[in-house]
Formats: C-alpha cells, sequence, structure tokens
C-alpha cells in the first residue's frame, strides 16, 4: 500500500489542530495588549491636546493681563496731564523683544506718533467753557490739565504717520464691543487688542460721548486701542515637550497595564497547554 503524501494544507491543519489551545492564548494576549497599548496611547495624545489647550490658555491669560497692566498705566498718565510720558513708554516697549507694543486710534492709525490727537485736544480745551466744565465736574483734574497745557506748549517730535497692522474682524469687535479681542497672528504672535475706554473724566479732554470729532466714527465709546503681540515661539516649545511627556507616561503606562494583564491572565488559568500521550496537560509543573 503506497502511502500518500501530506499536502500543505493538511499540514497545516493539523499544526493548527495541535497547538490550538496555545494559538488561542497568544492570541488573546496579543489583543489585550494591543488594546491596552492603544488605549493608553489614545489617553496620552488626549492629555497632550489639554495641556497644549492649558498652556495656551495661560499664555492668553498673560497676555491680557499685559495689556490691561499697561492700559491702567496709560491712564494714570494721561489723568496726571502727561501724555509725553505714554509716548515714551510706548517707543519703549515697542523694541521689546517677546512682545511688542503699540497703541492705535480708533481709525488704526498709531498714536503717539504724529501731532493728530494733540491738536484735537489743544483745540478742544481752548474752548473756556470746556475747561471751566471739567474743572467744576472733576476738581482733581485742574492741576493735571495746568501740566498738560505745558506738554501741549512745548514742541513735540513728530515721526511719519503709519497704520496698524491687526485683523479687522478683531478690530471692528474690539471697537463695536468695548472689549480685548485676541487672536492668532502671522508666524509665531499672539495678537490682544485692549480699548482705552473714553471714561467720563477723560472726555473733559476727548470729549463726550457722540461727540462730533476725531472719536465720532465709533460714538466716542472707545479713544485708542493698545494692542501688545506676544511671540509664542516659547510657548510652542513648552507643548511640544509636554506633548512628548505625555507620549512617554502613555508608553510606561501600556507597558504597566500590558504586564498586569498578563498576569491576570495567567492567574486566571489562560496559558498555553501541550498535549503528552494524548492528553492535554499544563506547561508549567
Amino acid at each position: 500500500m503506497t502511502a500518500e503524501p501530506v499536502g500543505t494544507r493538511r499540514r497545516l491543519g493539523h499544526l493548527l489542530s495541535r497547538y490550538r489551545e496555545r494559538l488561542s492564548s497568544a492570541a488573546l494576549a496579543l489583543t489585550v495588549l494591543a488594546l491596552t497599548c492603544a488605549a493608553a496611547w489614545g489617553v496620552s495624545g488626549f492629555l497632550g491636546q489639554e495641556s497644549a489647550k492649558a498652556l495656551s490658555r495661560q499664555d492668553e491669560r498673560a497676555a491680557l493681563e499685559h495689556a490691561a497692566t499697561l492700559a491702567k498705566a496709560i491712564r494714570v498718565d494721561m489723568l496726571t496731564g502727561r501724555p509725553d510720558l505714554v509716548r515714551q513708554l510706548s517707543r519703549e516697549l515697542a523694541a521689546e523683544g517677546s512682545s511688542r507694543v503699540a497703541v492705535a486710534r480708533v481709525d488704526g492709525s498709531l498714536a503717539y506718533r504724529d501731532a493728530t490727537t494733540r491738536e484735537a485736544v489743544a483745540e478742544r480745551l481752548s474752548a473756556a467753557q470746556v475747561r471751566a466744565e471739567g474743572r467744576r465736574r472733576f476738581p482733581e483734574l485742574g492741576p493735571a490739565l495746568i501740566q498738560l497745557d505745558a506738554v501741549l506748549s512745548a514742541p513735540s517730535e513728530a515721526q511719519p504717520a503709519a497704520q496698524a497692522e491687526v485683523n479687522e474682524g478683531a478690530w471692528a469687535r474690539a471697537l463695536s464691543r468695548a472689549e480685548p479681542q485676541s487672536y492668532g497672528g502671522e508666524g509665531e504672535d499672539l495678537v490682544v487688542l485692549y480699548p482705552l475706554l473714553n471714561a467720563e473724566r477723560c472726555q473733559v479732554c476727548h470729549g463726550p460721548a457722540g461727540a462730533t470729532g476725531l472719536y465720532a466714527s465709533r460714538n466716542n465709546r472707545v479713544r485708542g486701542v493698545v494692542i501688545v503681540r506676544r511671540s509664542r515661539t516659547k510657548l510652542h516649545d513648552e507643548i511640544a515637550r509636554a506633548q512628548a511627556r505625555a507620549r512617554q507616561a502613555g508608553l510606561a503606562t501600556a507597558v504597566i497595564l500590558a504586564l498586569i494583564v498578563l498576569a491576570l491572565l495567567r492567574l486566571l488559568g489562560l496559558r498555553p497547554r501541550t498535549r503528552t500521550f494524548g492528553v492535554a496537560s499544563s506547561e508549567s509543573p
């Protein structure tokens, strides 16, 4: 009787039948490992994104606080009759490294460069009734008006007029809502637009709400906007480091979870078995 050769399919079937339990256990372990790693990696990615969002929000808050501090300093200097100090401050801050600052009028032109605002204020204060009404309503502004007269009479160093480069939509919202706006600028910059409100004491020099003149196009609610451009290069570097740390933590978590899962599988008896003399037996003694 001639023996027929065993085919590949039959030989493969014998191998699968012989190591069925071992292959099943291996497939189960690999599936659990894959799911564990995928879950850990997904969680690490989510944590990395949340960390990036938190760092971005923190950076934006810092920029808004910076702009608010500058707006307060400008307000104090203006109410003491020292717009020359604001001009000097704006020049110094414009040359800083990570944050660049400018002050613009409501028409988008940069303030403290030409004499537009200076001439408008001088013309308004030339009216005796304006001064008298201002002193009557706000007696504490008397010394400031005297100081302002000295500043307005001094020669001014004029620079070429220029327009602020800002997002038109954000600019319109800042003026119409009289609220700070922020947006991502070109490259690595964050831009904050912080309106300088025309408060009642400010109206002595800049005119009341609804008055005609320099601010009439915006109903005179806002008399200027502080523009802060904040570099985000360092922020992006920090975000990259935070995401790398999250991925490393995710990988370490996946390894630990995988070891725990494998240990549980063995404790539950899900481990490979071999056959000895036709009887299934555990590999472990």
